[in-house]
């Protein structure tokens, strides 16, 4: 069918010159004797094409998607297509055997009767839709199809939520300005896509259809098309520059973890990490656009992941101030540690003290006073080291988990160009 179609609109484009009607002509080959005695007598382009004004006129109307683009920052869907119509106009019929045999004519679609298709959500400021003037194939039993290129611009119902793995689905409502359903009846086909490689590279078409509704305006039912599409970001740029930006923010607050609490360069590794934060944020702000009905899940995982940071960094000063108390910890505080390190726990959170009852000449010469202070010190250390690889342990979780948030477990991949479904019922 699609080859039946761009076979049909070069013939018509080589053709564009000769389809003028001279009703004065002396030209007595058939094509012109059948223009005249077609549009020669009286014929009215403005008038539905039917005898009684009670028949309706039935279009058959089957899209083709040349191209597609997608403005994020307006949520605006532009589409390129061929809108195939098909009709039967009652006054343009001859007898083929009086004209040498003459099937069908081609004619300008100026010249004829068209079905006013209009584009309801059209963005305003480009119009509510434009369709080129094309040339239309006439059959001698009064069949018309007209072939016409239109670009439509619509609004789309944008959802930022997955960014940069998001799904947009937009819609397209068509349909006459003043016919009702009693003058003119849509009969649709799927939607097409005729050349894959038109499409935008960086948005990709996975589902497409179309559904016929009507509108009861003062007692009147009005036909409506129901175009909808289904498009989905594939951006190689943008995934490798969020990849990095939130593998480098996790690293980096993992890694202080693992520096000991009491050395300078846990607090400057996490001091960095905070201001890398912020300097992904506003990154961030200028890539996802401001519109939208939700909050995309990158930006609250960066939020999360800063606090998390902030909470390192204030957790990381307490338990170095921690590591330098001397005084008598709580009965509560002693029992803990006796009760890990009698554990096969201990040895992991506390590491293996074979410095435990030894007796040294040093510890001979140390002051009761400054043994007991050393005694309630290494207590305190204990809990430091409790504490700390605790909330290693938290915080790996938490970005376990904030990653998994983020994985689009619907992501379709490149390798498949489209998916066609069927229109709903």
């Amino acid at each position: 069918m699609k080859y039946l179609i761009k076979f049909i609109v070069l013939v018509l484009s080589l053709n564009k010159f000769c389809f003028g009607i001279n009703c004065n002509s002396e030209d007595n080959s058939a094509e012109s004797r059948v223009k005249r005695l077609l549009f020669c007598n009286g014929y009215d382009s403005t008038v539905r094409p039917v005898k009684s004004h009670k028949t309706p006129t039935v279009i058959n109307a089957k899209m083709f998607i040349k191209n597609l683009d997608f403005n994020e920052h307006g949520s605006t869907l532009t589409l390129n297509v061929w809108m195939v119509n098909k009709w039967k106009d009652e006054f343009l019929k001859w007898d083929k055997s009086e004209y040498d045999n003459l099937k069908d004519i081609d004619v300008t679609s100026s010249t004829i009767w068209r079905p006013d298709f209009a584009l309801f959500n059209a963005d305003i400021s480009y119009g509510i839709g434009s369709c080129h003037e094309t040339s239309c194939y006439i059959a001698n039993n009064g069949d018309v199809i007209c072939v016409e290129p239109c670009t439509y611009v619509a609004h789309c119902q944008s959802n930022y939520n997955s960014w940069p793995f998001d799904v947009q689905n937009c819609t397209m409502v068509f349909g006459p300005w003043m016919n009702s359903e009693d003058e003119i009846d849509y009969k649709v086909g799927n939607t097409s896509i005729d050349d894959a490689d038109g499409l935008d590279t960086e948005w990709k078409l996975i589902q497409t259809g179309v559904t016929k509704k009507s509108i009861s305006i003062s007692s009147a039912n009005y036909p409506n098309l129901a175009y909808y599409f289904v498009i989905e970001r594939h951006s190689a740029l943008i995934l490798r520059i969020i990849g990095a930006s939130i593998v480098i923010l996790i690293i980096i607050n993992i890694l202080a973890m693992s520096i000991n609490q009491e050395m300078n360069e846990r607090f400057f590794l996490l001091i960095f990490n905070i201001l890398l934060h912020f300097q992904t944020l506003h990154q961030l702000s200028w890539m996802i656009p401001h519109d939208g009905s939700t909050t995309p899940r990158i930006l609250i995982f960066v939020r999360n992941s800063l606090i998390t940071s902030c909470y390192l960094m204030l957790q990381s000063l307490v338990i170095r101030n921690m590591c330098l108390t001397e005084s008598t910890p709580p009965d509560f505080i002693k029992s803990f540690v006796i009760f890990i390190k009698e554990k096969h726990l201990g040895l992991i959170v506390f590491g293996d003290d074979k410095e435990n009852g030894k007796q040294t000449d040093e510890n001979i010469l140390i002051e009761p006073s400054e043994k007991t202070n050393s005694v309630n010190n290494k207590i305190w250390r204990n809990i430091c080291s409790f504490l700390d690889r605790l909330s290693f342990l938290i915080v790996t979780a938490l970005y376990v988990i904030m990653c998994f948030t983020l994985i689009p477990y619907q992501y379709s991949t490149r390798t498949d160009i489209l998916t066609l479904s069927p229109p709903p019922k």
